[in-house]
């Protein structure tokens, strides 16, 4: 028997009907049967003549942007499944890789008990879905989350306030937060709110953040006339007192004095760019190691703790999306250090 549950979660109707599409691919696939049971924790039972405990991960939405997230989240002494809508054959070979159990509601699968069972099920085409069309995976939604993760979990804020602050309308912000209560990731509390699901809140923040706002954003490749020294272009940019910020592996430097950056990112805003060229030497070329985006909203940097560095939660993601085991290690630090109400 194969026993999986979800922790520390509450399954909601969307999961719990994901669960049993899983369940009948999982069958019509593998010829195994699955019982759920729902008590504190959820479970499937799956008699294979005999007992394998493994902890589930729901993940609805399995996208290569927050797989880094994924994989980080797995690394523990007893088994962990993915249970999600669909895993494709690179992201199930990753999972594979790294010893990580999924399921999906196409029938792919991968299960491996030493001596005991091995189920390895992939290339079945993702299933028709309802393709949710959250305001939240925009621009502006990234601009409300990332306002959230520097300032809560506790917001003491009114619509007004966190409207000015993200560059956001008032009705936009409005909408937004609508939204997240409606999601389940935060509360309201009379006349402030809380951020009640702030590993969620995260996850959704970084496949925004990566997928969307970052490339849309991206500039260049430059080099600057520091070269290789990226400390000391860090000190340029800081001494200008421009609302300009230093991200990628340079700002996860920064931050938590144990990465060795190999190239940095340079958020700016357009009218700077000039007097940023002629400064800090900036030369357009492919084997330059700064890569430029334009600012989406310059109060930001006045949410970061160091002074000429993009905010902790920009720095976490940059770091995880280079899938680079030293950046995902500096990423755990940041995130133990500054955002561990998230984890």
């Amino acid at each position: 028997m194969f026993m999986i549950h979800e922790h520390h979660e509450i399954v909601n109707k969307k999961n719990l009907e994901l669960i049993h599409k899983v369940k009948e691919s999982f069958e019509a696939y593998t010829g195994l049967k699955v019982e759920p049971v729902f008590n504190e924790k959820t479970y499937l039972k799956i008699k294979n003549g005999g007992t394998v405990r493994a902890l589930c991960c729901i993940k609805p939405q399995l996208r290569p942007s927050t797989l880094p997230l994924v994989i980080e989240g797995c690394g523990r002494d007893e088994p962990v499944i993915v249970i999600t809508q669909f895993v494709s054959r690179p992201i199930a070979e990753k999972l594979r890789k790294n010893k990580i159990w999924f399921a999906d509601a196409a029938g792919n699968v991968y299960i491996e008990v030493p001596g005991k069972l091995f189920v390895f099920v992939v290339g079945n085409p993702p299933p028709k879905i309802y393709e949710d069309k959250n305001t939240l995976k925009t621009e502006s939604g990234a601009k409300l989350m990332l306002y959230l993760l520097t300032h809560g979990p506790e917001i003491e804020a009114t619509y007004r306030k966190i409207a000015e602050k993200t560059g956001l309308s008032l009705g936009r912000t409005s909408h937004l937060v609508r939204a997240l209560l409606n999601n389940g990731i935060m509360r309201k509390n009379g006349k402030t709110y809380s951020v009640i699901d702030g590993k969620r809140l995260f996850e959704l923040w970084m496949e925004v953040y990566v997928e969307k706002l970052k490339p849309k954003r991206f500039e260049g490749v430059y080099l600057s006339k520091f070269r290789s020294n990226l400390t000391e272009l860090y000190e340029r940019v800081r001494k200008m007192n421009l609302p300009a910020g230093i991200g990628d592996e340079l700002g996860g430097e920064i931050l938590s004095l144990y990465l060795k950056a190999r190239y940095a990112g340079l958020w700016i805003r357009l009218e700077d760019k000039e007097l940023l060229q002629r400064e800090l030497g900036l030369m357009r070329t492919e084997k330059g190691n700064i890569r430029v985006y334009k600012h989406f909203n310059p109060n930001v940097i006045w949410w970061s703790p160091r002074k000429g560095v993009m905010p902790v939660p920009m720095i976490i993601a940059d770091l995880l999306e280079t899938g680079d085991v030293r950046c995902r290690e500096t990423a755990r630090i940041l995130q133990e250090k500054y955002l561990k109400w998230t984890m």
